[in-house]
């Protein structure tokens, strides 16, 4: 789980990156809603409801050549299917890294993982984003798998 903690974290870095270096380069773009999928061919996606095809086409010929972002992302999806595999092998037993290639957006994954740090509940002492990603593992392990794999509790 450690490499997959530091593969979210180099993810959301480089992400956050690209997103500054594009901003300084076209300053009318508005990448407020841009976020990072992986295609089953293992590259990169971007997907922005306030921009154009032509817009997200050209931002995606820009984030492909960046390798350490590319070979992060793919090191969160192989670790969050061995962690689920590891944590249910019946319901996951099968799961391999590409299947979660096109379900996992990058934003949006860490928003829900971000979401579990309530601030009157455990993890409550852990307010950014970076302080929740570097938690200490066995913590982070347990939010990331509960963030892609939500269970309701049964239990009053």
């Amino acid at each position: 789980m450690k490499k997959t903690q530091s593969a979210l974290k180099t993810s959301v870095d480089e992400f956050a990156a690209f997103k500054e270096a594009q901003m300084a380069k076209n300053p009318e773009l508005d990448l407020s809603q841009l976020d990072l999928y992986q295609q089953k061919d293992g590259s990169l996606k971007l997907t922005g409801s306030n921009l154009s095809a032509a817009q997200l086409s050209e931002l995606e010929q820009e984030i492909a050549g960046n390798g350490k972002l590319v070979e992060a992302f793919s090191q969160l999806h192989t670790g969050i299917a061995q962690g689920l595999k590891h944590r249910d092998s019946v319901g996951y037993g099968e799961l391999q890294a590409d299947d979660l290639r096109g379900a996992l957006m990058l934003n949006e994954l860490t928003e829900r993982y971000s979401d579990q740090f309530r601030s009157d509940g455990f993890g409550q002492d852990y307010k950014t984003m970076d302080e929740q990603l570097n938690t200490n593992t066995g913590l982070f392990g347990h939010f990331l798998l509960e963030s892609v794999n939500p269970r309701v509790s049964t239990r009053a």
